[in-house]
Parts: structure tokens; C-alpha cells; sequence
């Protein structure tokens, strides 16, 4: 078996792990003040997970392939004020944006089933979500592209392959955007 080949079927059992691990029902109780209890079923059983109020920004990442989602992974890994959920598709993601209120989103352009756009659609009508900054990311670098995203509602646009520094940069604006813009999520 050749080191490509290993490599493919690597990326494929990852991919149906994720795929395996996919909230199939979403809940949210409140038992304590300052406590929530996330339900969600999974496809061999049941999870409960406390989470805790933090200190921590939170990221959504919505990436369909898992190598892109992977390098994103490795750069975020190395901000201790950042938390990092991946969603594998549109619908995932929607899901997560509703149930986590991320304080930004990284958005791929072209995925499976819903777009970009689409999900922006779909999460600007939400008014859960609609404040939240989504930066679209693309390997379409045409300007009238970038022009029709930007006009559509995303925060910031940015192409693949992109400078590190240049998103990092981003992610930290849409950050700071999205405190001063929605403050009564940190007091």
C-alpha cells in the first residue's frame, strides 16, 4: 500500500469518526444558575456534558474537508484564549452556531448540500445567530466573487491559500467586533 493510499484511508476513517460523532438530536437544560447541561444524542448513545462559564472566545469553524479543518486545528491549538468547534457541513454547523453562540465563524465557500451563502442566509434570519461575524473562506479569489460575499453580509473574505498572519489578524478584528457589538455575552 503505497504512503498516499495510507494517507487517503487515514483522512477516510477520520472523516467517518467525525461523520459517526454528529449531534442527531441538540437540547440545552438548565439545572443551576451558571450551569448548562448540553444534551444530544449520538448514534450508539446518549451524552451529557456540563460546560462551564470561561474566559475562552469561542471559534466555529465549518470545513468540510479535513485537511483544510486540520490546519486550522493546529493554528488555533497554539491561542490559549481561543476554543475551536469544527462542524463538517453547513447543516452541522447552523446547528452548532445556534446551540454555542460563537463569537465568530470561519465559513467555507463551497460544500456540500448548503454553500456558504446559503448558511449565512440561514443564520442572519436566526436572531440568535445573526450578530455573529462570518468570514467566508475561498479558493475563488475573483473580485466579483469577493464583491457579491462581502455584499451578502460576511464580515471578511479570505482566500485559500491564505497568510496565517492575515487570518489570524482576521479572526482577532471579527473578535473584537463581535464584543463591542454584542456585549451581553461577556458580563
Amino acid at each position: 500500500m503505497s504512503k498516499s493510499d495510507q494517507q487517503r484511508d487515514t483522512l477516510a476513517l477520520k472523516r467517518r469518526r467525525q461523520e459517526e460523532s454528529v449531534p442527531k438530536r441538540l437540547g440545552l437544560r438548565y439545572d443551576q444558575p451558571g450551569m448548562q447541561h448540553l444534551l444530544y444524542q449520538l448514534p450508539a448513545h446518549r451524552a451529557r456534558l456540563e460546560v462551564q462559564p470561561s474566559s475562552r472566545r469561542t471559534l466555529l469553524q465549518i470545513e468540510n474537508n479535513l485537511a483544510n479543518a486540520e490546519i486550522v486545528e493546529q493554528l488555533i491549538a497554539r491561542r490559549n484564549d481561543l476554543k475551536l468547534l469544527t462542524a463538517i457541513d453547513a447543516y452541522t454547523g447552523i446547528a452548532m452556531a445556534r446551540l454555542y453562540q460563537p463569537d465568530a465563524i470561519l465559513m467555507d465557500m463551497k460544500m456540500p448540500g448548503i454553500d456558504g451563502r446559503g448558511a449565512l442566509k440561514i443564520l442572519r434570519e436566526n436572531p440568535v445567530t445573526a450578530h455573529i461575524p462570518v468570514i467566508a473562506i475561498s479558493s475563488n479569489a475573483y473580485k466579483v466573487e469577493i464583491e457579491q460575499c462581502l455584499a451578502a453580509g460576511f464580515f471578511r473574505y479570505v482566500t485559500k491559500p491564505f497568510m496565517i498572519d492575515e487570518l489570524m489578524a482576521l479572526i482577532d478584528v471579527a473578535l473584537r467586533y463581535s464584543a463591542q457589538n454584542h456585549p451581553a455575552k461577556w458580563c
